[in-house]
């Protein structure tokens, strides 16, 4: 009689070391509060361009690591300045907001262990 037990293997996966990077060098506290912050600029320049759909497409990016990397919040500041100078809405709160978000992220990364 035929054993009537059925054995699935299951196969073995292998990753790559670099797909660890992300959680090796940063905590989840602050690769969250970076999502927030990138999904929170996402949204509020859709807004500012009334480009409320996904498919539209915004006029430029904000690159939030070239930000945290100024030296100044002036040096921050005239770049949003810059770049949302022809923004068809106000845009003074969002550079406010996007500085604290910029402040908060750059703290959190200066406390990460090296």
């Amino acid at each position: 009689m035929a054993s009537s037990k059925v054995k699935f293997e299951s196969p073995v996966l292998v990753q790559d070391k670099s797909s660890y990077v992300l959680t090796a060098r940063y905590n989840r506290s602050t690769v969250q509060e970076r999502i927030r912050a990138e999904e929170w600029l996402e949204t509020n320049l859709r807004h500012i361009y009334r480009c409320e759909s996904d498919e539209s497409k915004l006029p430029f990016a904000v690159d939030i690591d070239e930000l945290m990397d100024m030296d100044t919040d002036s040096e921050r500041k005239e770049h949003l300045v810059g770049l949302l100078g022809d923004a068809p809405s106000d845009t003074e709160d969002f550079v406010i907001v996007l500085m604290k978000k910029i402040h908060n992220l750059i703290n959190s990364r200066n406390k990460e262990p090296e």
